[in-house]
């Protein structure tokens, strides 16, 4: 419980920093900087997704902990600010739920899985140049599509 109750934490303090950073970005641009922000963490906590495939399988104890204290606060965090473009028209309009599974999914595959990655392509995810064109990838195809 601890360890997931300072990762939610950790995430919470660095988008509030980003925020006060990136203070004159607008809503889309702030985005790419959450979607940026969300391949970091994953890189630096490559088994927590694999933890949470587990523990969100089905109903427990456990699960309702990370739901309260992990994803529900992380989306309250983001959501409004994905709502608000979504209302402008500046992202696309995919539901809301498909939207936190292909961004989440996509921000932690890479790291998730990382013999996969030397085996099929010969690079070692955690490698910093990795981690920074994997982010850039991940922006491009969230924000603008991939066709």
């Amino acid at each position: 419980k601890a360890s997931i109750k300072r990762l939610a934490t950790e995430f919470i303090n660095e988008f509030e920093s980003s925020k006060k950073i990136h203070k004159d970005l607008n809503g889309t641009q702030m985005i790419k900087v959450v979607v940026r922000q969300l391949v970091h963490f994953y890189s630096k906590y490559p088994a927590f997704p694999k933890i949470l495939a587990q523990e969100m399988s089905e109903h427990s104890e456990r699960s309702d902990y990370i739901i309260k204290n992990f994803v529900l606060p992380l989306w309250n965090l983001t959501g409004e600010l994905f709502k608000k473009q979504r209302k402008k028209g500046t992202i696309k309009k995919i539901d809301k739920e498909f939207q936190a599974s292909i961004l989440l999914g996509m921000a932690s595959n890479l790291f998730s899985n990382p013999y996969l990655s030397k085996y099929l392509y010969s690079i070692d995810p955690f490698n910093d140049e990795v981690i920074e064109r994997y982010a850039d990838t991940v922006v491009e195809i969230f924000c603008h599509g991939i066709v």
